[in-house]
Parts: structure tokens; C-alpha cells; sequence
């Protein structure tokens, strides 16, 4: 594809090779032969793109939601050797090392959330519901753009077939004597 299609929809922290890659690897499978199919590759590349970018965003949000409650929760928690309240650092340094996997952390906020009557699931629901609306409209949004892509996804295959039926169909049935139309002996889609 030209320099026409050489701007990328990506956002901050979004990998331009990811993009490219997955464009030549659509642009492949459709092998576009006129402008008009690489303008149809190139909406459903952005509309993947986009649908991509949502589904990972909806998690971004759902993090950043979970790590807000997890902080509150654990504001009130107190340390189990003491029974004072956990320091804000250790609160933060704590919940950092749990979303990023730590299993130590994940067990230690697991004990404190269970000393408060909570799991790790209760914290996530309360950041779902925190995040709903949100969450909706992020869903309404990807669910808009996949109709989208299916519509461009049927106007490229419309398109193919109907190249690949007239270089093909070289030899057309004719029924009298008279030119009919090609398009009017082309079978109908379901």
C-alpha cells in the first residue's frame, strides 16, 4: 500500500509494528488488486485496530479501578503483627507488586482482604461496578465497530467475487440471440 495509507491510527504507547504487521497480514489474505480493495483492507485494519484497542483499554480501566478499591480497602486495613494501620507506602508498594503478579504480595493482600471479609473477587466487582457505564459504552463502541468491519468485510468479498466471476466467466450463457447484461446473469447472493 502507498504513501495514501502510510498514517497509522495509534495512540500513546501502541506498537507501530504490531499495526504494520497485522496490516500486511490482512493485505495478504485479501491481496487487493485496485485502490478501491486497499481502501476496504486499510477500514478493516483501523476497525480491528480499534476493536483491539478498546478490548485492551477496557482492561486498563478495570485495573486502574481494581487498584482504587484495593487502596481503599486496604487504608483500613491493619497490620496483623501490630494492629496499626498499614503504612500508605507499604499500602502502594504492596498493591503494585500484586497487579504485577507477585504471588508473595497476591498472598499477603489476599490474608489482609480476608481478615475484612473480602477476596480478590469482591475487589473486582466493586471495580467493575465502579467502571460500568464506562465498561458499557466501551462495549457498545467495539460491538459498533465489528458491524462495521463485517460490512467492509462483505463489500470486499462482494467485490472479489464479482472480479473473479467476470475473469472467469469468460464464457456466458446466452439465452437469445441479444447481449444481456453480465451482472444480470450473475447468480444472486444470499
Amino acid at each position: 500500500m502507498g504513501s495514501l495509507f502510510a498514517k497509522r491510527p495509534l495512540i500513546l504507547g501502541e506498537d507501530q509494528a504490531a499495526y504494520d504487521a497485522l496490516l500486511s497480514t490482512v493485505t495478504r489474505a485479501a491481496k487487493p488488486d485496485d485502490i478501491l480493495d486497499e481502501l476496504l483492507v486499510k477500514d478493516i485494519v483501523d476497525l480491528t485496530w480499534n476493536i483491539e484497542r478498546f478490548e485492551r483499554l477496557k482492561d486498563s480501566l478495570l485495573r486502574v479501578a481494581s487498584k482504587r478499591v484495593l487502596t481503599r480497602v486496604l487504608h483500613n486495613a491493619k497490620c496483623p503483627e501490630t494492629e496499626r494501620p498499614l503504612d500508605a507506602e507499604r499500602i502502594e508498594l504492596m498493591i503494585v507488586c500484586c497487579l504485577l503478579g507477585e504471588e508473595d504480595s497476591i498472598e499477603e493482600v489476599k490474608d489482609l482482604l480476608t481478615d475484612y471479609g473480602f477476596d480478590l473477587n469482591s475487589i473486582m466487582a466493586q471495580a467493575l461496578s465502579d467502571k460500568l457505564d464506562d465498561i458499557e459504552r466501551i462495549d457498545r463502541s467495539i460491538t459498533t465497530q465489528a458491524a462495521r468491519r463485517s460490512k467492509v468485510l462483505a463489500e470486499l468479498e462482494r467485490r472479489q467475487e464479482l472480479k473473479a466471476w467476470r475473469l472467469g466467466g469468460s464464457v456466458v450463457d446466452v439465452v437469445d440471440a441479444s447481449a444481456q447484461p453480465v451482472l444480470a446473469t450473475m447468480p444472486a447472493r444470499t
